[in-house]
Order: C-alpha cells, then sequence, then structure tokens
C-alpha cells in the first residue's frame, strides 16, 4: 500500500498536471470559440451563436474556478462547455462525421488527465450516448456502422490513455519516492560526514552540519568565508600543497574549539563540470577525534601528556623528508632542568613529578599548535619548530627560558632551564641533527646552565 506522504505526492502532482492541462485548453479553444461566435453573427444563425456563446461563458466560468484554485469545478464546466461543442458537431454541424473524429481524440485525454477513475467512467458513459443514439433509432441509416466504430475507438484509446496516465503517476511516484529517499540520506550525510566545498579560490560554497558542529560555527557562519579563516591546522607531513598548488591533498586536520580538540583524516580533491573545466575543491574528511584520543594514551607521556620518544622520533623522519622537498627552514631544541636530580633527592619524586608537569605545561602553552613536543627522558625534552629559522627559534626559546626561571614552583623552590638549538641542514640523517644539537645543549650546561645555545 502506497504511503500517505507518497500519496499526497502523487495526488499533487496529478492536480499539478490536470490544472496545465486545463489551462492550455481554456488559451486554445476560448479564442476560437470567439471567432465561431462572430462568423454565425454574420451568417445570423442565431441558434449557433446561442450554443457556442452558452460554451464561451462555461469557459470563462472554468477560467474563473481555475484561478481560485477549484480544481474538481473548474473541470466539470471545462468538460460540460466542450460536451456542448461536441454535440454540436454530431447534430447540428454539417460535416460533423469528420469533425467527431478529432472530438474522439480530444474529449478522452481531457478526462483521463483531469478527472479521477469515477469522474472518468461517468463521463465515458456520457460521450458514448450519443454517439449509439443514432444506431438505436435509425432504420438502417448510413451513420449506424461508423458512430458505432467510432464509440469503440473512444473507449478503446480512453482504456489506452488510463494506462498512459497511470504509467506517468507510477514513475512519478517512484521519482518522488527516491528524490524522498535522497532527500534522507543528504540528511545523514549532512549531519554525519564533515564536508565543505570551495570555489576556486577558497571560498566556501557549502558546509554540511557535521563540520560546523566540529568547528563551534553555524553553516551560515561558514559559508562565505575562506577555507584559510577557519584556522583548521594540517598535521601531515605535507601542508603546503593544497594551499598553494590548489591540487589533491590528504592528511590529517586539526582544530580546537574551546576546550575540546578535533581531529579529522581529510581529503581535498579538485572538481569539475561537464567540460573538465575545474569549478572549485571538496574537501571531506572523517572524525577521528576517538581514534585519536586512544592513540594519544599509546602516543603521549602519561606523566607529563608530551608526545613520548617514539611518536617524536616519526615526526622527526618525517620533518627530514619534508625538508629535502621544499627546503623549509625547521629547528629542533633539546632542554632540561637544571639540578633536577638534586630536586628529587631533597623534595621526593611526587614534588619532581609535579615540576615536570608544570614544566611541560609552560612550554606547551609558549608554544604554537604545529610545533611539537617530546618528553625525550627523564627530565629532558624536545621541541620540533617547522618553518622556522634559527633566529626566529632563539627568540622563542629565550622567552621561554625566562618564563621558567620566573614561574612560581611547587614549595618555593628556584628552577632554570638550559636550551640547546640547531637548524636542519642539507644531508643531515636524524642522529646528525640529534648530535648537534645534544652538544648545544651540553655547551649550555657546560656555560653555567640557564642559557640557550645554538649549534654552530
Amino acid at each position: 500500500m502506497m504511503p500517505k506522504l507518497l500519496q499526497q505526492g502523487v495526488l499533487s502532482y496529478q492536480q499539478r498536471l490536470a490544472a496545465r492541462i486545463r489551462w492550455f485548453v481554456l488559451i486554445l479553444f476560448m479564442p476560437v470559440l470567439m471567432l465561431l461566435i462572430f462568423h454565425f453573427l454574420i451568417k445570423e444563425n442565431w441558434a449557433m451563436v446561442t450554443a457556442f456563446s452558452i460554451s464561451l461563458f462555461g469557459f470563462l466560468a472554468s477560467y474563473h474556478f481555475h484561478q481560485k484554485h477549484s480544481d474538481a469545478l473548474s473541470s466539470l464546466i471545462l468538460l460540460s462547455s466542450l460536451y456542448i461543442l461536441y454535440l454540436l458537431s454530431l447534430f447540428a454541424v454539417s460535416e460533423g462525421q469528420q469533425q467527431i473524429y478529432y472530438w474522439v481524440l480530444v474529449l478522452p485525454i481531457l478526462n483521463i488527465f483531469i478527472n479521477r477513475l469515477i469522474h472518468q467512467l461517468v463521463w465515458l458513459v456520457i460521450l458514448l450516448i450519443p454517439l449509439l443514439l443514432p444506431s438505436w433509432f435509425a432504420e438502417g441509416g448510413e451513420f449506424e456502422g461508423s458512430y458505432t466504430n467510432i464509440a469503440v475507438a473512444l473507449i478503446v484509446i480512453s482504456v489506452m490513455l488510463y494506462f498512459v496516465k497511470e504509467f506517468f503517476l507510477r514513475s512519478e511516484q517512484n521519482i518522488h519516492h527516491l528524490n524522498r529517499e535522497l532527500e534522507y540520506q543528504q540528511k545523514i550525510v549532512d549531519s554525519s560526514v564533515p564536508m565543505l566545498k570551495m570555489d576556486l579560490n577558497g571560498e566556501i560554497t557549502y558546509a554540511s552540519l557535521a563540520i560546523s558542529r566540529i568547528l563551534g560555527r553555524s553553516v551560515s557562519n561558514i559559508v562565505g568565508k575562506n577555507y584559510t579563516d577557519l584556522k583548521l591546522i594540517s598535521l601531515s607531513n605535507d601542508p603546503q600543497v593544497w594551499l598553494s598548488e590548489r591540487k589533491f591533498w590528504g592528511g590529517i586536520l586539526y582544530s580546537e574549539v574551546g576546550p575540546k580538540s578535533y581531529w579529522l583524516d581529510a581529503m581535498i580533491r579538485p572538481e569539475y563540470d561537464a567540460f573538465s573545466n575545474k569549478t572549485g575543491y571538496l574537501l571531506i574528511a572523517e572524525n577521528i577525534t576517538r581514534q585519536q584520543s586512544l592513540e594519544k594514551q599509546a602516543n603521549h607521556d602519561q606523566l607529563t601528556g608530551a608526545l613520548n620518544r617514539r611518536v617524536f622520533d616519526e615526526f622527526i623522519f618525517q620533518t627530514i623528508e619534508e625538508f629535502n622537498r621544499h627546503k623549509d627552514p625547521v629547528c629542533l631544541v633539546l632542554c632540561d632542568i637544571d639540578h633536577f636530580k638534586e630536586v628529587n633527592d631533597t623534595f621526593g619524586h611526587l614534588t619532581g613529578d609535579d615540576i615536570l608537569k608544570e614544566f611541560y605545561k609552560i612550554m606547551d602553552e609558549s608554544l604554537r599548535q604545529t610545533d611539537s613536543l617530546a618528553r625525550w627522558g627523564g627530565e629532558e625534552f624536545a621541541i620540533l619548530l617547522p618553518m622556522t629559522n634559527v633566529d626566529q627559534a632563539l627568540t622563542v626559546i629565550e622567552k621561554l627560558r625566562e618564563k621558567v626561571e620566573e614561574h612560581v614552583w611547587p614549595k618555593n623552590i628556584s628552577l632554570t632551564s638550559s636550551f640547546g638549538i640547531c637548524q636542519l641542514q642539507q644531508g643531515w640523517s636524524s642522529k646528525e641533527w640529534f648530535e648537534q644539537t645534544d652538544n648545544a645543549l651540553y655547551q649550555a650546561k657546560d656555560q653555567g646552565r640557564n642559557r640557550v645555545i645554538v649549534c654552530s
């Protein structure tokens, strides 16, 4: 059984179809009727003038109710007006037998397409009665055979048109059903899949509900903005491809909304029109925040929350590959807390743990989201500063050293820290880079600690 909503959709389609057919017939026949009235006025055939005038009045009334959206009444008056013309063709107009063939085509179309089934049957009987009358009353008249054949043709055409109409209604029903399914699926996709569509300049033309929740903005607040305004941070090993080269890109995007963080496994690809012209870009992503949360437990130091050594080694490997491709400057920093062993021996390991956590927090708050911070071992930490030359790194780390020195530590302990900085050079392996940075840290300690040394 057809669902109620689908029935309403098909009924609406049938009503629209009937309205269009009524409108077409009204526009076509009213000028013709006026010409016929004028023709019979000249001939002073007052009976025909009266009949055609009544029919014209019916057309005008049908048009009136059509405008008022009284569909059933408009259809009834329209068919009644045409029925008058039909009778005139049969009994009053010369050469009516030739004209009746046209009515056999026109009237079934109107009857079937603007009426429902019960009304179709009623009107079919009404149309058949005058065709059969000559055969009942004529005594072997010339019309007996021809009108009977026309009646049969009228029935056959009506049946054929009925099935044609049903075919169209069923097709419309299926299309309506598919459209509703597509709308439903689109809503599911919109609410669950983070997506953006952008034009060639990176201006956003569409944003899904899922990505609006992740970004903490309404859809209307996202559409019209440029992609760069969203501050989605790329954590991939090649973040410059999409923004500069505007070609296919895939990787991890990171976003912070208040206290919450989100990770997206994203893909950005070009879109083309039917003529292979690039029209814009599509970003489609999977929210992997939960997976990242689980990975964080495996990839981060449990005490401080910093990256662990294993993950940082992978970052270093990726960074060297990236450097060999783009030659963008990148610096490695090694640091530790001065005389930390004495703190543990004097105040205990619990205090030492609290100091390590605060030390990490100070550094984490001082660094950019694109920087990487790992606990290298004990009180020693490693920092990776991408897109940063040695002079910029020195400025950042010097400020960090001052913060550590000025910070109020647990139990009012006075603490300082030492740092070694080294910018990656062409041809270096990860081992050479670490050795150079570690030598700089050793020099900082050897020269009295609480200082920043750049590798030579």
